[in-house]
């Protein structure tokens, strides 16, 4: 059987959609009996369906830089084991980077404000009684 496959065109217009009516029926029927065609569009589909990875590198960037004081703390912490000469200077390292992380995270500003405000609170009922 000497069939005529449709334009890769066409096969674009399937995948996008906007392929309709008699047409759309055409190639739904020939994809039916084409391997070839419908291996194409398969692979086609799967490509088109890929995460996109640009957008989830700069993603997991940003997620790092927001947690780079954690990320240091960490890797000090690990590091004042491997090299026990420097223990404590290590150690505290990683302890300052660990302060710096819990203040500057967004739960730390939280408690930050909230313990300024009940400070502020518990001065103004001082300055009234």
């Amino acid at each position: 059987m000497n069939r005529i496959c449709p334009l890769e065109e066409c096969l674009s217009k399937y995948l996008s959609g906007t392929l309709k009516g008699e047409q759309h029926t055409r190639l739904q029927e020939h994809l039916a009996e084409c391997d070839v065609c419908r291996k194409l569009v398969v692979e086609a589909y799967e490509v088109l369906t890929l995460p996109d990875v640009k957008n989830y590198l700069r993603s997991l960037g940003k997620h790092i830089l927001t947690r780079k004081w954690l990320i240091f703390s960490i890797l000090f912490f690990i590091l004042s084991f491997i090299v026990p000469g420097y223990f404590f200077q290590i150690l505290s390292i990683s302890l300052v980077t660990g302060i710096k992380w819990a203040v500057d995270s967004k739960p730390g500003k939280t408690l930050i404000f909230i313990r300024d405000a009940w400070k502020n609170r518990t001065q103004n009922k001082q300055n009234v009684s």
